[in-house]
């Protein structure tokens, strides 16, 4: 069946609850950078970002799960990556008898590549416009990227997801009503 092939976590001084919550602070505090300012504070992001989902450390997950839940580029970004990553370990995919449906799944790919480089050389969209369409079809890689890190996910993993999920609405619901209250503080995404 299913070998797991990286070693786990270990200690280099700091615990595992440090890293986790760490990564969930910085991801809170950027949250209102996401939603509300332009698209170049998220480029200056997106090697963060990139790191934390490229390392396949299950220790980053509720920090992912912020940042993909702001609905902005680093999402795209998210998205983009797993997809790499899940083409990239087809090897060990193939162990789990999961390459059929990868393949299946990499068949309208170049459909949606053409798309995106349409709406880019000839529609002149804004970049969320360009990429929202394709989210859609990237939204399937996290399922193999879950399957990934599945090995590593452990009770303390487990607790900071729940309660990442118990904040993120008010965090959402905070950021709203300051904008609302305060006014634009930063220039819109579109």
């Amino acid at each position: 069946m299913y070998k797991q092939t990286q070693t786990p976590y270990k200690n280099k001084g700091l615990s595992q609850n440090f890293i986790i919550y760490f990564h969930l602070l910085i991801a809170f505090i950027i949250f209102p950078l996401q939603v509300n300012s332009g698209p170049s504070i998220k480029f200056i992001l997106a090697p963060y970002v990139v790191y934390l989902v490229w390392s396949k450390k299950a220790l980053y997950l509720p920090a992912l799960f912020v940042f993909i839940a702001a609905g902005s580029i680093l999402s795209i970004v998210i998205l983009l990556t797993t997809a790499v990553l899940t083409v990239r370990n087809l090897p060990l995919f193939k162990t789990m008898n999961l390459t059929w449906i990868i393949l299946l799944l990499l068949l309208p790919s170049p459909i949606f590549i053409w798309q995106t480089l349409e709406r880019i050389l000839t529609m002149n969209l804004g970049i969320v416009d360009i990429f929202t369409p394709l989210s859609f079809y990237l939204g399937y890689f996290p399922f193999f990227y879950g399957i990934l890190i599945a090995p590593k996910v452990n009770s303390k993993i487990i607790t900071a997801i729940y309660l990442t999920l118990f904040l993120l609405p008010f965090v959402q619901i905070f950021n709203t009503l300051h904008v609302l209250v305060e006014g634009d503080l930063f220039l819109p995404e579109h």
